[in-house]
């Protein structure tokens, strides 16, 4: 059984732009565009509400010497991975700074960390990352159609793709619409790093 959906016009630019711009690259995978907006006015300044979230989230760290080790660790692989960059040069336009926050699945020291990277969070002009982004339509089938396919075959089958979304490389031109604000140790000035990948937004 097929679900039946209907694309608005904004969805439907969505997936125009990702179908013009989807190249591969050197390393073998997909490099795509944001789907910015063509009118959307631009991006206020949001260094400031960033650098006073990554004050926060220090203050938590500290209180929790578990999660702090296992942000650090997070952050060092996403830097291993080239997930992330240095900052080495400053641009005054089209920059956007994320905030991030950890989610753990259980309340434990051993359970899985995730980054969420905040986009919704609003700049100086009352814009932000998400607002000026087209969004797409949703690619899955609805939750009655699936649960119908588990009663129609006997087995049914999972799978959990590590680091999915990251494995897809963002223009160089928008990565810097994806900068954060990290360091290890409260000792360390707080440096400019910017996603290199398809990240998971909040």
């Amino acid at each position: 059984m097929e679900s039946v959906s209907v694309h608005t016009k904004g969805e439907r630019l969505c997936e125009e732009n990702f179908a013009k711009i989807i190249q591969g690259n050197a390393n073998g995978r997909f490099l795509v565009k944001l789907p910015v907006k063509d009118n959307h006015g631009g991006l206020g300044e949001s260094v400031n509400n960033a650098t006073r979230c990554s004050q926060r989230l220090e203050r938590r760290l500290q209180r929790q010497p578990a999660l702090r080790a296992q942000y650090v660790s997070f952050m060092r692989a996403y830097k291993g991975l080239s997930h992330m960059e240095l900052v080495t040069t400053n641009m005054e336009n089209c920059t956007y700074y994320m905030s991030h926050h950890a989610v753990l699945k259980e309340p434990s020291s051993t359970a899985e960390l995730r980054l969420f990277f905040n986009a919704p969070a609003k700049t100086s002009s009352n814009s932000s990352l998400n607002d000026i982004l087209m969004f797409g339509p949703t690619v899955q089938d609805d939750l009655y159609s699936i649960v119908l396919w588990f009663q129609t075959h006997k087995y049914a089958c999972i799978a959990d793709l590590t680091k999915m979304c990251r494995q897809i490389e963002v223009g160089k031109v928008d990565k810097d619409l994806q900068r954060i604000l990290w360091r290890e140790s409260p000792n360390e000035p707080i440096k400019a790093y910017r996603l290199t990948t398809v990240t998971t937004r909040r």
